[in-house]
């Protein structure tokens, strides 16, 4: 303001004996007072009076905003010479910048891909800020630093922004010029994104020229050119049928597979479909005041606060744009999990069956194991020898049928949030309880046929070993090193366990991301359609062949994945100079086997191999519970499900429990396996 700005005030005993007809309004009071004393004068520099003009922000809009901002136009509409520079000061702020680049670019992302966007708002943390002049976005985040900020300006009553606004001497419309060109580049954008190819070919519409986004641009153009209601009508219509595209090929994705960076750039042509809506509404309300100028108004500024905040954040930009990526992953191993849920008594000792199966074949695995950490190979080589063991023994069992136990729980765990997901529908308590019981005792066949079956097995691959002069497998210290690693306390088997879940999990994420991979990119059609291919297996084995891709993408990813993880973690840790291990229940019983083989059946009695059995034990639990913790979680926050509806579910399995509890460990009966009515034919 003028350098007598403190001279037109009143003295301070009047100021407030005036405006301070509350203990409220009092205490806001004699912070204005001390405020416009210190406002600075026209020749000040624009950081001061921007430093200045954010604590009236903070005075007026922070707590009793209403109350406050009413108390600031009180005094501005009985001292117009204040009202009248400090709008100056605002003109002076807004008009140093480029209007058009704060309505096309403010709170909407600039880079077309989401890499590239997450390395802009990146480096923006880690690099030091230029200075804010001219820049209209960074003055607004500097005005209105923080969601606080921005909610306290969204309570605020309209009348009194726009009264403001008027005593002011309506400074904001210096930004009017800019509204034209911004609606005219949000436009090109648009089209410039949805003329991609990979967006294009979803879109159903072969005519370049009949595609939404180019009819908008048009519609646009002729807004601008003579903006009154016709045009805002034809522009509102071409948005909506953008709208619809979008959501259109938002359907296509969520039938196949997801492209996080497709739907990083639908999520951007969405926001800015909703920015040419606000920037056309704000442009004809100019032309016509009585379409309510300021309520647009209002709506725009909002809009630029809330996005200028909200496009420096990483983590607001991969949540927005993972969400789908994430319900997707979720439902391929929700699918995976299913296969691994009895429903009948059959399927229970076929579960125990292919479980034993698996635990044979980790004996063999353990075997192999112990020959690579015995080979004494350098770091690289042993980390690729450890995964090449895992996976090729984890790959074999997908193919040969086997189930390894620990895989269930991150996978059942989706299918679980989704019947969490069909009660809280349905309101069905019952069928909860009854999934949670069949996850149950499906998870305990499979532990008990893994377990059941990977000591004897070792038990044999020992007693055969001897039968040919060699020995046993193990060594006395290499099996009593194997005893001491599984103590529960004076190892680091708890943590080591913990970790191995966090494996577990991390495995069925994948198991998921290849799955919707292979189906975004319609890889097992494309193998299929290959030529050599056809010509190698002919049509029928070309379509088996796309067959089998289609089931075994997922197992393939996820088991090469848990191979890897279980492989290169020791290694890793020992890269970084750090003791990081795995503990994986079905390889510790079976190493421990061979330990007990190795030292002699009077070992099995001591407290050193007691204290190990504790550690199976833990180990177990820390394997199921952690992975199928966290793709419960993953599950649940994937699908948007509520989290206050614990003591429902609680309640629902006492009740199971009370009536029914051997229904957790034990089959069904075999009632369940009798053939449907006749009068009742089945589906389909």
């Amino acid at each position: 303001m003028g350098p007598d700005h403190a001279a037109r005030l009143p003295d301070r005993s009047t100021f407030l004996q005036r405006y301070g007809a509350t203990p409220a309004r009092a205490r806001a009071a004699r912070r204005l007072f001390a405020l416009l004393q210190k406002s600075p004068d026209h020749a000040a520099a624009s950081d001061a009076i921007l430093g200045w003009l954010r604590s009236l922000v903070r005075l007026s809009l922070l707590r009793a905003a209403d109350l406050r901002l009413g108390l600031l136009n009180d005094v501005l509409r009985e001292h117009p010479a204040i009202a009248g520079e400090l709008g100056e000061m605002v003109r002076r702020v807004l008009a140093d910048g480029k209007a058009s680049r704060l309505f096309s670019s403010t709170g909407l992302p600039t880079r077309a891909g989401l890499m590239a966007e997450a390395g802009k708002r990146l480096m923006g943390h880690l690099l030091p800020e230029a200075p804010i002049h001219g820049d209209l976005a960074r003055t607004i985040t500097f005005l209105f630093p923080g969601e606080k900020w921005v909610e306290a300006a969204e309570s605020c009553s309209p009348a009194s922004l726009a009264e403001l606004h008027h005593l002011l001497g309506r400074p904001f419309e210096v930004l009017a010029d800019g509204v034209p060109e911004a609606l005219l580049i949000v436009s090109t954008r648009i089209a410039a994104l949805g003329l991609a190819d990979d967006l294009a070919s979803r879109t159903a519409l072969d005519d370049v020229a009949s595609l939404p986004w180019i009819e908008l641009l048009e519609r646009s153009r002729e807004l601008v050119a003579q903006p009154d209601q016709e045009r805002l009508a034809h522009c509102m219509a071409a948005i909506g049928d953008c709208k619809e595209t979008v959501a259109g090929v938002r359907s296509t994705l969520e039938q196949g597979g997801v492209s996080i960076d497709l739907v990083y750039r639908l999520e951007l042509i969405g926001e800015s479909l909703t920015r040419v809506e606000l920037l056309s509404r704000a442009l004809v309300a100019r032309a016509s005041p009585a379409a309510g100028s300021e309520q647009h108004g209002r709506s725009l500024f909002l809009t630029l606060i809330r996005g200028a905040n909200r496009e420096r954040s990483v983590r607001a930009l991969f949540r927005k744009n993972v969400e789908m990526l994430s319900r997707k992953v979720v439902e391929h191993s929700s699918e995976t999990g299913d296969h691994y849920i009895t429903s009948s008594s059959r399927e229970y000792w076929q579960m125990l069956a292919s479980a034993g199966g698996g635990g044979v074949l980790t004996a063999g695995t353990t075997v192999a194991k112990f020959w690579v950490a015995a080979a004494k190979l350098p770091l690289l080589i042993e980390g690729l020898a450890s995964a090449l063991n895992y996976a090729g023994s984890f790959v074999a069992m997908q193919f040969a049928g086997f189930t390894l136990a620990t895989k269930q729980p991150s996978v059942t765990a989706a299918a679980l949030a989704r019947a969490i997901e069909k009660q809280e529908v349905e309101g069905d308590h019952s069928a909860f309880s009854d999934v949670v019981a069949r996850i149950t005792r499906s998870q305990f066949a499979a532990a008990v046929g893994n377990l059941g079956l990977v000591v004897p097995a070792a038990l044999l691959v020992e007693l055969l070993s001897r039968s040919l002069g060699r020995g046993p497998l193990l060594d006395a210290e290499t099996a009593d090193y194997v005893v001491a690693s599984l103590h529960p306390l004076d190892s680091w088997t708890i943590p080591f366990a913990a970790l191995t879940g966090v494996l577990l999990w991390a495995s069925s994420v994948f198991a998921g991301t290849a799955q919707n991979w292979s189906n975004y990119h319609r890889l097992p059609e494309a193998i299929a359609s290959v030529r050599w291919v056809r010509s190698l297996f002919g049509a029928r084995g070309s379509a088996w062949l796309q067959r089998f891709i289609e089931r075994s993408v997922a197992g393939i990813g996820g088991n090469v994945s848990l191979g890897v993880l279980l492989g290169a973690t020791p290694v890793l840790g020992k890269l970084v100079g750090l003791a990081v291990d795995v503990r994986h229940v079905t390889l510790s019983t079976g190493s421990l086997a061979f330990a007990a083989a190795a030292l002699g059946w009077q070992s099995v009695l001591t407290p050193a191999f007691g204290a190990a059995l504790i550690g199976i034990a833990i180990i177990a639990l820390l394997n199921f519970g952690v992975s199928f913790a966290l793709a419960l979680w993953v599950a649940r926050r994937s699908e948007g499900l509520a989290g206050g509806t614990r003591l429902r579910f609680l309640r629902a399995l006492w009740t199971k429990l009370r009536h029914a509890p051997l229904d957790f460990v034990r089959p069904p009966p075999e009632a369940a396996l009798l053939p449907a009515p006749a009068s009742e034919p089945e589906p389909g």
